[in-house]
């Protein structure tokens, strides 16, 4: 796609929905709210939809999920009024609701379309309501604690050579998996 000039090498100079430089773009839920105060005319034009795969798939396709996590530690000396308070601010529809209220980020639930706390909400947001119709699908990243130091390699030694042309896929993708199996073997 860099190659044959399919794609902005910088997306960061200028919104490239916006300008023209893409006719699709990977986005979040939380780009809907921010494209509705900045860029109305964009988002009256953008459909939501699953993950591009290889082959179709013969049942549901998954699709990624940007996974946040919480930590209690075990020498915590609240822990127990920690797990509690998660246990209350997770386990509520009501603010289940005002999380999706509020942020446009979907709570993990596989039952956002069926359930009739969220139906007036989603009656409302139809493209919120595309991007619930995959979260029961959705799948994080692989989870580690060095996550950002994998996606520095992934920018540095896959993302920037491929865009600038100066390595194959092929041989960008086999050393950013070197490079990472071997910071993970050092850090392990």
């Amino acid at each position: 796609m860099f190659r044959k000039g399919w794609t902005a090498l910088d997306f960061d100079a200028e919104e490239p929905l916006v300008s023209g430089l893409a006719a699709g773009a990977v986005r979040g839920p939380w780009d809907v709210e921010r494209f509705a105060n900045i860029y109305p005319d964009t988002l009256a034009r953008i459909a939501v939809g699953p993950m591009l795969a290889q082959a179709p798939a013969s049942g549901p396709r998954s699709t990624f999920s940007d996974s946040k996590g919480v930590v209690i530690f075990r020498r915590s000396r609240v822990q127990r009024e920690a797990f509690a308070f998660l246990t209350w601010v997770l386990g509520e529809e009501a603010l289940n609701l005002l999380w999706l209220q509020r942020t446009g980020l979907s709570p993990a639930r596989d039952d956002l379309l069926t359930n009739p706390a969220f139906a007036d909400y989603y009656r409302g947001n139809p493209l919120a309501r595309a991007y619930a119709d995959h979260v029961a699908t959705a799948r994080p990243p692989a989870l580690s604690e060095h996550t950002i130091d994998i996606q520095k390699i992934m920018s540095a030694r896959l993302v920037e050579p491929l865009m600038l042309g100066t390595a194959a896929p092929a041989v960008a993708l086999a050393d950013a998996v070197a490079r990472t199996d071997r910071m993970l073997e050092v850090q392990g």
